[in-house]
């Protein structure tokens, strides 16, 4: 069931009501309350746990990938130097 009078034309009527020293005949509506909740807070604060668990699993396996970047370098160096020896031995440059 709607009201006759809209929430905003009754509100004006109670002001110009009481501007005129006169007292509204009816009642404030009560209004709705809301329920209690914690704050979001910020996501940095949220997600900290999760960051601090994430970066001490990746730090328990960085010796190996450590290990693993090294061998990766030094077969590429290896690598390049083979390729140059044979280009040079190969080819005449002048």
């Amino acid at each position: 069931m709607y009201p006759r009078i809209s929430p905003q034309r009754l509100a004006g009527l109670r002001k110009e009501a009481q501007a005129k020293g006169v007292e509204f005949p009816l009642p404030k509506a009560p209004r709705k309350q809301l329920p209690e909740r914690p704050d979001k807070g910020h996501r940095y604060e949220r997600e900290k746990v999760i960051r601090l668990k994430k970066i001490e699993e990746n730090m328990k396996a960085m010796p190996d990938k450590i290990k693993e970047f090294r061998e990766q370098r030094r077969d590429d160096r290896d690598q390049m130097r083979a390729d140059a020896k044979s280009y040079l031995k190969t080819e005449k440059l002048f």
